[in-house]
């Protein structure tokens, strides 16, 4: 077997968030377009990698990716070793106009603001920040949910959830 044929490669960074903003988790989803079948090698720091496509078996070692492939499409996940992002996220939550712990929220009704504030995390290599943009999504149950308003946001549904998502140019 010889080495696969890439046509284009994109990488997608996510984040899972704490309710106040503090990073829980940070992946990378890669995904290949491929020519020819074959052995694929991609790089990265990784805590772990899984293959997204199907059952076959992706071999990670000195940072190095190492699969078989056979598809017109290749993905797999990175688990990131660091829980950075360039953005810092501020979240605070307000019931009735006053500001409310998250763990307080569940079982309350009445009428709810979320805040979400983005700052620069100088820790983190500044080309990203000024070049990348940031996407951010809010999963709302509809079943407790209603009225929603949302100023210069996109909103789409997801089964039973309504999904809010801000977007961030550098």
């Amino acid at each position: 077997d010889g080495n696969a044929e890439i046509k284009s490669r994109e990488e997608v960074i996510y984040a899972v968030a704490h309710p106040d903003g503090r990073i829980d988790a940070v992946y990378a989803v890669n995904h290949f377009i491929l020519a020819t079948a074959g052995k694929l090698t991609d790089y990265g720091r990784y805590s772990a990698v899984t293959n997204l496509t199907n059952t076959n078996p992706v071999i990670y070692s000195n940072d190095t990716i190492n699969a078989y492939v056979n598809g017109e499409n290749f993905y797999y996940q990175g688990d990131m070793t660091e829980n950075r992002l360039p953005w810092i996220f501020g979240i605070s939550y307000y019931l009735n106009g006053k500001r409310i712990s998250p763990e307080d929220l569940a079982g309350s009704s009445g009428q709810l603001e979320i805040h979400i504030k983005t700052r620069k995390d100088e820790a983190v290599n500044p080309v990203f920040y000024e070049n990348y943009m940031l996407q951010i999504s809010i999963k709302l149950d509809m079943d407790k949910s209603s009225g929603i308003n949302v100023p210069d946001a996109v909103l789409a549904n997801a089964g039973k959830n309504k999904v809010v998502t801000y977007t961030v140019l550098p």
